[in-house]
């Protein structure tokens, strides 16, 4: 299994400690009677975190374009996904998704809000959020936000 601690040794040169997040990860070998050797522990370089996502406005209207953004320090030229999402109510449905490039340790991306017809829940439960990935889906990283960066 995987450990995100501190300790270890084969850190890189001379037992030199990576700089940023990482995952550690070694393997045990072991024979039919039972030996068993244990590897030196190798630490993968994560990706730095995404952060503080935000949309320009407290309140969108349907057609009106909305500014999102997330600081993505030290992953400048690096495409960042946005996923749209409004609550109806059988939960979280996407509206729309959006890109945009890293640059100077942010990305800011504009989007159309669509029209779309009202949900059948009470009007105080309708919100809109967007989810933000890197590449993958395992990656992404949740902007749970009202419009305005409300919770």
């Amino acid at each position: 299994m995987p450990d995100t601690g501190k300790t270890g040794s084969g850190m890189g040169p001379q037992g030199a400690q990576p700089s940023g997040p990482v995952q550690r990860y070694r393997f045990k070998v072991r024979t039919p009677d039972g030996r068993e050797l244990t590897s030196t522990i190798a630490a993968v370089r994560l990706p730095p975190h995404l952060e503080a996502p935000q949309w320009n406005l407290s309140e969108i209207g349907p057609g009106e374009k909305a500014t999102m953004s997330v600081a993505a320090p030290g992953r400048d030229g690096e495409t960042v996904h946005f996923l749209i999402e409004r609550r109806g109510p059988k939960g979280w449905e996407a509206i729309g998704h959006t890109s945009g490039e890293v640059n100077e340790g942010r990305v800011q991306v504009e989007y159309e809000m669509p029209h779309i017809p009202p949900d059948q829940g009470p009007a105080d439960e309708a919100r809109v959020e967007y989810h933000i990935a890197k590449a993958t889906p395992s990656e992404a990283e949740h902007g749970g936000k009202k419009p305005g960066g409300a919770p």
